[in-house]
C-alpha cells in the first residue's frame, strides 16, 4: 500500500480519455490513428506493402470510427 502512496506522487493525474462529444471529424481521426499503427507495426516492410497496409489499416480505422460515430447518432436520436 506504500508503494501505491509513493507512486501516486510522481505519476501524473489522468482525465477521462473519452471525448464527451463525437464530432464528424471522429471517423477520420480513427483512420489517422490506425494509419499510424500500421506505419509503426509495418515500418521495416518494403515500401509497396508498408503503403498497402497503411491504406487497408486507414480503411479499417474509418470503417470502425464511422461504425461508432453512427452508433452514437442513432443512439442520441432513440432517446
Amino acid at each position: 500500500m506504500d508503494a501505491v502512496v509513493i507512486l501516486s506522487g510522481f505519476l501524473p493525474r489522468v482525465e477521462d480519455p473519452w471525448p464527451d462529444e463525437i464530432g464528424l471529424g471522429f471517423p477520420f481521426a480513427i483512420a489517422g490513428v490506425f494509419g499510424a499503427i500500421a506505419e509503426f507495426r509495418f515500418g521495416a516492410a518494403p515500401d509497396h506493402d508498408r503503403d498497402r497496409a497503411v491504406h487497408r489499416w486507414g480503411l479499417i480505422g474509418l470503417h470502425l470510427g464511422a461504425a461508432v460515430y453512427t452508433v452514437s447518432v442513432l443512439a442520441q436520436v432513440a432517446s
